[in-house]
Formats: structure tokens, sequence, C-alpha cells
């Protein structure tokens, strides 16, 4: 941001160094004119970032209440597009048939409160799903040999509103029940509710954080 540039700015020329911007090559931070000038360039760059992402805000806001998608397809889904004209596109979600089947599958199992996530994992694994990456839902470790799964994955996935075929969104304040997503949803909002009930009542399973 603009704080932060002018923080590094005026300690590199502090050290003694010159700073030069590629398309202005003529300007000269380290002289007054200059440096008003580069004050200037980057009040004007800072503003068109703010104004851009809140453009970008907007749009999202527009589509989420129209009962669009517009972040990346989750698990089980699918990003398409169609152009409409030279330079305007219409964009969607829609679900993979061959990945939400694996997903009803996976309700089903906790639902039925007789699986814990890796046991799910493993059945999704045994009957040939895959996920949406191309990662398996299940496999072994070849360095520890040890068994994996991808609960952390299933477990987000369990907590996603997206599968309800209700749009919600906490940054919009849209809540369950608002606006009906335009896509196939996996289970009732009964369901999720009652899958999110199952998981805390078991307490089999504490999401772990990576840290990077």
């Amino acid at each position: 941001n603009t704080i932060e540039g002018l923080q590094a700015a005026t300690k590199l020329m502090s050290l003694g160094v010159k700073i030069r911007i590629a398309n202005m090559p003529g300007l000269q931070p380290e002289n007054p004119d200059g440096y008003f000038l580069f004050l200037l360039q980057m009040g004007l760059a800072q503003r068109e970032v703010d104004v851009l992402a809140q453009r970008t805000a907007g749009g999202m806001e527009a589509k989420m209440r129209a009962g669009g998608w517009p972040h990346k397809a989750p698990e089980g889904y699918v990003n398409k597009e169609r152009q409409i004209s030279s330079n305007k596109y219409e964009r969607w979600v829609e679900a993979d048939p061959h990945q939400i089947n694996a997903l009803k599958e996976a309700w089903n199992m906790l639902l039925s409160e007789r699986y814990t996530l890796n046991d799910i994992c493993e059945e999704l694994n045994r009957k040939g799903y895959i996920r949406s990456g191309g990662h398996p839902w299940a496999w072994t470790d070849p360095k520890s040999a040890n068994r994996k799964t991808a609960a952390n994955s299933l477990h987000r996935l369990f907590h996603h509103p997206f599968y309800t075929g209700w749009v919600v969104s906490e940054r919009f304040g849209i809540e369950m029940g608002e606006i009906r997503g335009q896509w196939e949803p996996v289970v009732s909002v009964e369901q999720f509710e009652r899958g999110k009930t199952i998981l805390l009542k078991h307490g089999n399973f504490k999401q772990k954080l990576q840290k990077q």
C-alpha cells in the first residue's frame, strides 16, 4: 500500500539508493520536486487498486444476489462459461455428474452415523471416486507407508453451505434461505444442519490448521 511503499522508498533513499520509475525514467524522487511527484504517483496507484477492489466486490455481490457463484466451483462442481458477445461472457457453476455422486454418497454415510471421516474417505476411494483435482480420497504415503486420507477437505466440505443450494455470504450479509442458488444441491438444509450436529456430537475429528 501507499504507506509501506513510501516507507520503503524513504529507507532506500536514506541509504543512498536512487529510485527510478520504469515508465517515468526522468523522475528523481531524491529531489524535492521529484519526491512530490513520486507521492502523487503512489497515491494514484493506491486509488486505482482501491477502485478496482470496490468494483470487483460490487460485481461479486450482484452476481450472488442474482443466485450465481462468482468464485471457483467447490468440490463436485465445475465452472462453465459461454461467450455472449465479443467481450462479454456468461459464467456459472454446474454439478459434475461423477463427482456429485461421490458427495451424495459421502453425505449418506455421514448421516447414517456409522462412519468416521476417515472411513468415508476410504469408502469413496474403494468405490473408485477421486477428488476434483485428481487426487485420491485415501492413499498410502510412499515415505512412511502410513495410510492417509483427505479428512481435512471432507470436514470443510461438510460445513460448506453451498451444497444446500442456497447462496450464503457473511461478507455481503446473505443468509441461508434468502437467495436460491442456480445450481443443483447435494443435501437439504435439514440434512446439512444434521450433518454438522453429528460431527460436533461425535467429536471424532478435530481440524488441524497447517502452518506454512
